[in-house]
């Protein structure tokens, strides 16, 4: 059985060795962060909800931490301009992008886009919440009410591109639930 005394005397010691050990390796410290200037890239044209959002990101962060942050618009091809720049862009944190939620459809929109937004993008912070009301003119023949939608027919561009829209925007929900 150990005596208190001598338990007490092994932890100082190992403490003791512990400490010394570090201190012979010396501080770590962390890298500085950041240790240039920020870009968000909006790929979405001047004054949209977006790029609104992102000028407020901006100026919070340069104001209250006195980091560089600009926002740089680069909107085109579905938003397949700017996300193609901050591709481009090390991985280092010092580039990143500004979406809504319609981003999810760019996949069934461009099937030939040079990224994959499950593998490529990891969703950072949710900076707002938009609300989108689909309306028509009050003579376009639709049916609404007790959930019976009229669907565009299967098989047709209209409902390929409601599905995969779907798809996507349900995978990117559950990344960010998971996240």
């Amino acid at each position: 059985m150990i005596t208190r005394r001598a338990f007490l005397s092994t932890a100082a010691m190992a403490g003791t060795v512990a400490s010394l050990g570090i201190a012979a390796r010396g501080p770590a410290f962390a890298q500085p962060y950041p240790s240039g200037v920020i870009r968000i890239v909006v790929p979405y044209s001047a004054s949209t909800p977006p790029d609104i959002l992102a000028r407020i990101v901006a100026t919070a962060l340069s104001e209250g931490e006195g980091w560089n942050v600009i926002v740089e618009n680069k909107p085109g091809a579905v938003m397949t301009i700017g996300t193609n720049e901050v591709l481009r862009q090390p991985a280092d944190g010092h580039t990143l992008l500004s979406i809504t939620a319609p981003f999810a459809a760019v996949p069934a929109l461009v099937p030939d886009a040079k990224f994959k937004i499950e593998t490529d993008f990891m969703p950072l912070i949710q900076v707002g919440t938009a609300y989108n009301v689909l309306v028509v003119n009050p003579s376009v023949p639709v049916q609404f009410g007790g959930g019976a939608h009229r669907i565009p027919k299967k098989g047709t561009r209209q409902a390929h591109v409601l599905l995969r829209w779907l798809r996507y925007a349900r995978a990117l929900a559950w990344r960010v639930v998971q996240a």
